[in-house]
């Protein structure tokens, strides 16, 4: 999906691990 970082961030950081594979 071509989506920008703080998208990315947000979509992720739902399911609670996204934050630490952006981090």
């Amino acid at each position: 999906m071509l989506i920008e970082e703080h998208d990315c961030f947000a979509i992720v950081g739902e399911s609670g691990s996204g934050k630490t594979t952006l981090a």
